[in-house]
């Protein structure tokens, strides 16, 4: 290698002035401008995607009986599994070749592990997997009626196979940088967060559409199906799609870090693995036990909320008792961070890349939540029902406190001897991430009856509503999911010294 440089060295002093400025500008400036254009045509090249999907989902919405919308995400699942399959085999070739060892560079540091990721992408992976096997039983059924498609039993068996396949590649390569075939690359990743995000928007178009009741464009609905596994479909289904959508949300947010991480990261970076896990509870107790008996009274009030839907005396009171609840545990966890924010403030910054995988996956669910509100909030200003009006600020307030409080915090740690003693904030941390999987339960597993948005259902209508429920709760469900995430990831790193 040293022969080599000194030739090159050697050539090109011997070039004139104007051959050494055309030989630089082709060495070291066009690579910069084929990245470039690699980059900007792989932005184009997702928003085209997305742009399909919708035009293919609308087609597939007036014709019921076409498999057009199933067609499409099975092509861009086989794309994107061919890719990533070329990726692992590039991967394991390289690790036995000497002169490739900058091809792929993996990071370690306090913040590479991700190891609360790897579990809630684990953990939405069961609720989908759960959901698909009820699909694949359900299709699996229709197959001794006239509405049988051998295609979307296919297509119900590997849509749960490809998910594996991303998790299973997401466990082992999150913290990956890619420095080979850099311009493929970008194309490819764009594709796979693209067909993540189609996945989505296939789920909650189905879902909206099966909560529309007299649907006539409903294959489900028109088709002669089995009662008991129809009522298993439709009863389980509400409960278990948002798993889909969160599970996509999720590893698109994870790829889209993969793709801006493409040739970035330095190659003295760190590839030693550390497994050494230490868990300091300290300063946690009081948070702890303000965590449990919020997660107890949530579960309690979900079972009361059945016990009352099914009783018609007690019909309304379920929707109220929903509200109130919603609006004492905001109320609770608005004060909760402003304390946090407070005991906080005099924590050291220390500046993080990894941390944007973070802000990244929490600004995503952002959106969903305050559309939510917006959309319910209306409502409740026609009807002038107080206490949804007062709800919905509460939330709000709530959201614009505690996400800036996880952003800047994720990047905070303690520095003086005092404040490793001390651990301000810690016990409203403890509390929060706790109260943040407490919500996540509650919009999970509360009552997804008619009766919950009669309201709003008299304000945008049947239809517009199930679209809007079904588009905003996933979203709504992912934000409390990665805000206790990033809550945990703070009570674990910020409350130890940086070396």
């Amino acid at each position: 290698m040293g022969d080599i440089e000194e030739m090159r060295t050697t050539h090109i002093e011997q070039l004139n002035d104007e051959d050494k400025t055309t030989f630089t500008i082709f060495q070291y400036r066009f690579p910069k401008i084929s990245e470039r254009v690699a980059t900007t045509t792989a932005v184009t090249y997702i928003i085209f995607m997305l742009v399909l999907s919708s035009i293919i989902f609308i087609m597939g919405l007036m014709n019921p009986d076409g498999v057009i919308s199933e067609a499409y995400t099975l092509l861009l699942i086989v794309i994107a599994f061919v890719y990533l399959s070329y990726l692992i085999i590039d991967i394991h070739l390289k690790k036995h070749r000497k002169n490739s060892f900058n091809s792929y560079i993996f990071i370690n540091d306090a913040h590479s592990n991700f190891i609360y990721l790897k579990m809630g992408a684990s953990f939405f992976f069961l609720g989908l997997f759960v959901h698909s096997s009820i699909s694949v039983i359900y299709e699996v059924a229709l197959l001794q009626t006239e509405c049988a498609s051998i295609f979307l039993v296919v297509f119900e068996i590997l849509t749960p196979v490809f998910s594996l396949f991303i998790l299973i590649f997401i466990i082992k390569y999150l913290n990956m940088s890619i420095h080979h075939n850099t311009i493929l690359a970008r194309f490819a990743i764009m594709h796979c967060i693209g067909t993540l995000i189609t996945i989505g928007m296939y789920n909650i178009m189905s879902e909206a559409i099966e909560s529309i009741e007299g649907a006539h464009y409903s294959r489900r609905i028109t088709c002669d199906e089995p009662q008991a596994i129809n009522v298993l479909y439709k009863s389980s289904a509400p409960y278990f799609y948002p798993f889909i959508i969160e599970f996509c949300i999720l590893q698109a947010g994870i790829f889209i870090m993969l793709w801006f991480r493409i040739g970035k990261v330095s190659p003295t970076t760190s590839l030693k693995a550390n497994h050494e896990i230490h868990i300091d509870c300290s300063q946690s107790h009081r948070g702890l036990l303000s965590g449990f008996i919020l997660i107890t009274s949530t579960i309690c009030f979900i079972i009361l909320s059945y016990v009352m839907a099914a009783e018609r005396d007690y019909l309304n009171v379920g929707p109220a008792g929903d509200e109130i609840f919603e609006f004492v545990v905001f109320l609770v966890m608005s004060a909760a961070t402003i304390i946090a924010f407070v005991q906080t403030s005099r924590l050291s910054f220390a500046h993080a890349d990894t941390t944007k995988i973070d802000d990244v996956l929490l600004f995503i669910g952002v959106p969903g939540v305050l559309t939510q509100c917006i959309l319910c909030a209306i409502p409740a200003i026609f009807f002038g029902s107080t206490i949804r009006i007062c709800n919905r600020v509460i939330q709000v307030i709530q959201v614009f406190l505690q996400t800036p409080f996880i952003v800047s915090r994720l990047r905070s740690h303690c520095h003086s001897p005092e404040e490793l003693k001390n651990k301000p904030g810690r016990q409203c941390v403890t509390f929060l991430g706790i109260a943040n999987v407490s919500l996540w339960i509650f919009y999970a597993f509360s009552n997804h009856g008619v009766e919950t948005h009669m309201q709003r259902a008299a304000v945008y209508g049947d239809v517009v509503w199930g679209v809007l429920y079904y588009l905003t709760l996933p979203f709504v469900m992912f934000y409390r999911f990665h805000s206790s995430v990033c809550l945990v990831h703070i009570w674990k790193h910020t409350y130890v010294k940086k070396t």
